[in-house]
């Protein structure tokens, strides 16, 4: 089954669908899920976070995998281990969302941690966001299609990096493998001053990894160098591959808190209907291209149109 190429008709759709659901949710007993049945799908191409540090595209993706997830419930959210479960092809009205941080490829109702853009108000989608949920407010959940210029989608902050196959990283993490140590944030590596020590500066430098000024330990010649942030930790890890702390590094993100930043929506574009994959995953949650997103599902409804026939559609 296929949606209309139409967007404004597919937003009434799904509205109508969301209505549906809410008349179905008002009837279950409380022994049945009271969960949104409403389905999100992504692009093929797009990438997410795996629980080794590293970006792997959606088509690539198969069941039992681990991701790195996070809490539905977004008051308090840690991120979590998060098993793929189902994948499947459809095909839907497509939309992307160009944000400070990069861009995305998804359905029309995937839904995404958001916070309306102060002072960026749109008089239609103003009933749209609960209150509270103002850019200096809370969390909540939002539909693709219920954002606008000027929203604020949650952002892991950082990029999605390459691994890097070049000697020189090579190099790198066979020093991290040997020298270095992980904290629960932090990659730091100690070294006496000279050449060996000036090198891993520099190839870290050149990488641009945010790092801290030099520093001496126990007063002692040794000085230390040291990653600023959880998420130059987990690139440095990602990209390098350094085995020994690859192995330690759910440390670094296992029930932790994400603290989400800011990532504003420049445009959305419409893109027509495109093939997209349905993932769900054990959280319901995962990291896409550098944004936390809600999970996939999928599920066909028969929605009763104003003539009075009845028509399938597939949300995702």
């Amino acid at each position: 089954m296929r949606y209309t190429e139409d967007p404004q008709l597919a937003t009434e759709l799904i509205d109508a669908i969301e209505g549906q659901l809410a008349a179905e949710r008002a009837e279950k007993t409380d022994d049945r899920p009271h969960v949104s049945e409403l389905l999100y799908c992504t692009d093929p191409n797009m990438r997410v976070l795996t629980a080794d540090l590293r970006w792997i595209k959606v088509c690539d993706l198969r069941p039992g995998q681990e991701l790195i997830g996070f809490d539905e419930t977004l008051k308090g959210t840690r991120f979590k281990p998060s098993i793929v479960q189902e994948l499947e092809l459809v095909h839907l009205p497509t939309y992307k969302i160009i944000t400070t941080d990069g861009d995305v490829i998804v359905s029309a109702d995937h839904l995404w941690p958001a916070k309306h853009g102060v002072g960026k108000f749109v008089w239609h989608k103003m009933n749209t966001w609960p209150k509270g949920s103002n850019g200096g407010g809370e969390w909540c959940w939002q539909r693709t299609n219920k954002l606008a210029v000027g929203d604020f989608i949650a952002s892991f902050g950082c990029r999605p990096w390459e691994v890097d196959t070049s000697y020189e990283a090579g190099w790198l993490a066979g020093i991290l493998d040997g020298e270095a140590n992980l904290s629960t944030s932090q990659l730091s590596i100690a070294q006496n001053p000279g050449k060996v020590l000036d090198r891993i500066e520099w190839l870290l430098n050149t990488r641009g990894f945010n790092l801290s000024k030099r520093s001496v330990i126990n007063n002692k010649s040794c000085q230390n160098i040291r990653t600023v942030g959880y998420r130059e930790t987990w690139r440095a890890l990602g990209s390098l591959r350094p085995i020994r702390l690859l192995e330690k590094s759910r440390k670094l993100w296992v029930n932790k808190y994400p603290h989400f930043k800011k990532a504003e929506v420049l445009e959305i574009q419409y893109l027509g209907e495109q093939n997209l994959i349905s993932l769900s995953t054990s959280t319901q949650t995962f990291i896409i291209e550098g944004l936390f997103s809600h999970n996939c599902l999928r599920k066909s409804w028969r929605i009763r149109r104003l003539n009075g026939g009845i028509k399938e559609y597939d949300c995702c």
